[in-house]
């Protein structure tokens, strides 16, 4: 959780200090496109194989790694714009028991975030903080050729500001805790002696990412 805070504390701080300048009644540009890249990291997620105590129970673990994408927005209001957007993902999984310190087992996975949603934002002189959401599918897929993909519900929250380089191009700075409702089974989890992970709680798989973007409006 402590990775969470250090990602997301920079652009929300951010936010709210740019928030203190004055404001001004700046719509900019109707159409938005913008790349961006950084680096996520992946909480843990229980492992319930039928329900009951089974000595193969555990938790997933993720590495820590770089993530890019992109989206394209369409204002809606004067500070309020819609969105689609993509980003992914590629990482190794860890499988271990319940109780055992050491890896069991572990996969390369890639996680893919197609989502739409909206934000808000408000220009401050050259800045535009902006809070916003989004919901959508999110593919868990294993990686170096071995079979196994699946589709999660799941939603992403961000927060961050915009800096006005020219009337056209901005620089972005977001912090993201996107979240996945992994439920059921899933064959990209399939780990060695562990087979096909099959997860019966519902818990949510938490992340969080610090992305640096540029953006151009239209």
């Amino acid at each position: 959780m402590r990775h969470f805070v250090k990602l997301l504390f920079v652009p929300v701080l951010t936010a709210g200090l740019v928030l203190s300048l004055p404001s001004v009644a700046s719509a900019h540009n109707d159409i938005e496109f913008a790349a961006h890249g950084g680096y996520g990291f992946t909480g843990s997620h229980n492992v319930d194989f039928d329900g009951f105590a089974d000595p193969q129970d555990g938790s997933l673990s993720f590495d820590p790694a770089p993530i890019y994408g992109a989206l394209v927005g369409y204002r809606l209001e004067k500070e309020g714009f819609i969105y689609l957007s993509y980003s992914r993902q590629e990482t190794t999984a860890y499988y271990r028991t319940r109780g055992n310190l050491d890896v069991d087992s572990s996969r390369g996975i890639s996680f893919d975030y197609f989502q739409f949603g909206g934000y808000l934002e408000s220009w401050r002189g050259p800045f535009a903080p902006f809070m916003g959401a989004s919901i959508g599918l999110n593919r868990v897929a294993a990686l170096g050729g071995a079979p196994g993909q699946d589709f999660f519900f799941g939603g992403v929250l961000e927060a961050g500001v915009k800096l006005e380089l020219t009337h056209n191009i901005h620089l972005r700075l977001t912090g993201r805790l996107p979240i996945t409702f992994i439920n059921g089974e899933s064959s990209a989890f399939c780990t060695g002696a562990a087979g096909c992970i099959s997860i019966l709680k519902a818990d949510p798989l938490v992340q969080g990412q610090a992305l640096l973007g540029v953006g151009f409006g239209f």
